[in-house]
């Protein structure tokens, strides 16, 4: 049952302050940007990340790190230039993003 509500608990979980839910909450996170995105703000995710992560638990941040580098590989549009080279060697494809 807990698998087939991973939509709802990534949401719930999103607003939580808690640590555990909110390290869930990312990986989750970072599963969907992996596998599907449609529906996704990756921009908004971007900017949480972006103002969140500075204030938040290690913890926290390392599964932070995850969503963001997922967006950056998979939807290199959104991710940072630095990171494109790498990103796309991920992928295998040429390492000029543009």
């Amino acid at each position: 049952m807990l698998f087939r509500n991973r939509p709802t608990l990534r949401v719930k979980w999103m607003e939580v302050k808690h640590g555990w839910a909110a390290r869930a909450c990312w990986h989750l996170t970072a599963s969907r940007v992996n596998k599907d995105a449609d529906g996704l703000d990756l921009p908004g995710l971007l900017d949480r990340i972006e103002k969140e992560m500075p204030k938040t638990k290690p913890e926290v941040q390392w599964t932070m790190n995850n969503t963001l580098m997922a967006i950056g590989i998979r939807h290199a549009a959104h991710g940072d230039p630095l990171l494109c080279p790498f990103a796309a060697s991920m992928r295998g494809a040429p390492t000029s993003c543009r």
